[in-house]
């Protein structure tokens, strides 16, 4: 009975020593990082804003430990990733109504080590281990370099892209265009369509190696509704076809419809300014296919 006794209290004795270890290890460890209050500081100037609400979050990723802060401002959503060691900005992202562009930042710094986490009922009897604090290196002072300097930049991709499909810029829409990481690889991830045909392309940042294409047609239901980025800019093409731009403000539009047409979008709009109405017909791709101008009432 008291040897039962005994191999309790030294079981209790090896988890309250691992736990404290544990306890000590993330402290020394996180002592030295910047604060979640720095992190949210460098992400607000590199985007230029100071929002009234922000998110943030202390994550172990990839090696390293890093604040993970998204926040919104005039319908923009910002996300950025800050090395907790010292401010380095590793990711910025914002998305709006125009779309999105993110940039993951390279940094050559040393990975971190995370804190272990050992379950209580490992190992209960074998003896406490003494955990040391993470050894990291100080990182080499240096300013984050840019894609265009380290590699291939996005437009170089989107040229890439474009060419490898034996198409031109002006033929095409890009509906998505980032940077991310694929397989531990940083790629530009670019889809694009014609009027029938979307073409999905995975090119490499560093040596711009095409690693994915796919083509894929599409009939008239899978172009759906039109962004309001795709209307606005139909509209600016007709105003300035019509000579308009100058009193775009004034004019009234009364009619806004779309369909399809051999595969792609057109848009018919009717507007009026002062004693005019107009008629234009135009495509997804700024042609104006139509043109009408008359005195309103005839």
């Amino acid at each position: 009975m008291e040897k039962k006794t005994n191999g309790k209290l030294i079981v209790g004795i090896v988890i309250a020593v691992l736990v404290a270890a544990a306890v000590i290890t993330v402290l020394a460890v996180t002592g030295s990082f910047i604060g979640k209050d720095a992190a949210e500081q460098i992400a607000f100037k590199d985007a230029g804003v100071t929002p009234s609400f922000c998110k943030d979050d202390l994550e172990f990723d990839d090696g390293h430990y890093q604040y993970e802060i998204e926040f919104y401002v005039d319908g923009i959503e910002y996300e950025y990733i800050i090395l907790a060691k010292d401010g380095t900005l590793r990711y910025r992202n914002s998305k709006g109504a125009s779309g999105q562009h993110g940039e993951i930042i390279r940094h050559t710094q040393p990975q971190e080590t995370a804190p272990p986490v050992q379950d209580a009922t490992e190992s209960s009897a074998a003896a406490p281990e003494t955990v040391q604090p993470s050894s990291e290196q100080p990182p080499t002072t240096q300013q984050p370099s840019t894609n265009a300097a380290a590699g291939l930049s996005m437009e170089d991709a989107k040229a890439k892209a474009l060419e490898d499909a034996g198409l031109t810029a002006d033929a095409v829409t890009f509906t998505e265009s980032k940077e991310d990481m694929d397989n531990g690889v940083q790629v530009y991830e670019l889809v694009f369509r014609t009027a029938d045909t979307e073409y999905d392309y995975e090119i490499a940042v560093a040596d711009g190696s095409i690693r994915k294409r796919e083509t894929e047609k599409l009939d008239a239901n899978e172009l759906g509704t039109p962004s309001q980025e795709t209307i606005d800019h139909a509209k600016t093409i007709a105003l300035s076809g019509a000579g308009l731009m100058d009193r775009q403000n004034d004019v009234v539009f009364t009619e806004e419809n779309w369909e399809t047409e051999g595969g792609k979008l057109i848009f018919d709009f009717e507007f009026y300014l002062d004693d005019m109405e107009y008629e234009y017909k135009v495509s997804e791709f700024g042609e104006v296919l139509e043109s009408e101008s008359h005195p309103k009432g005839h």
